[in-house]
């Protein structure tokens, strides 16, 4: 079976990448690898959605990576 190429990513779609990194972010060990992925993953975000916000992006992640480590 062939697959569609995703034309567009909801702003559903950008909460559940944010706390998905929320959550890798909490058992990465190395900061560096963590950032890697994290601009992986934001570099595909812009590809797909030219109107994408980083720094909103980033700033919904952050306060859920602290909220998840505060329930550690």
């Amino acid at each position: 079976m062939e697959q569609k190429a995703i034309k567009m990513l909801t702003r559903k779609h950008f909460i559940v990448l944010a706390d998905e990194l929320a959550s890798d972010k909490l058992f990465y060990k190395s900061e560096i690898e963590f950032d890697e992925k994290y601009s992986r993953i934001t570099a595909y975000c812009k590809s797909i959605n030219k109107k994408f916000n980083a720094d909103r992006f980033k700033s919904y992640m952050l306060k859920q990576y602290e909220i998840k480590k505060s329930e550690l």
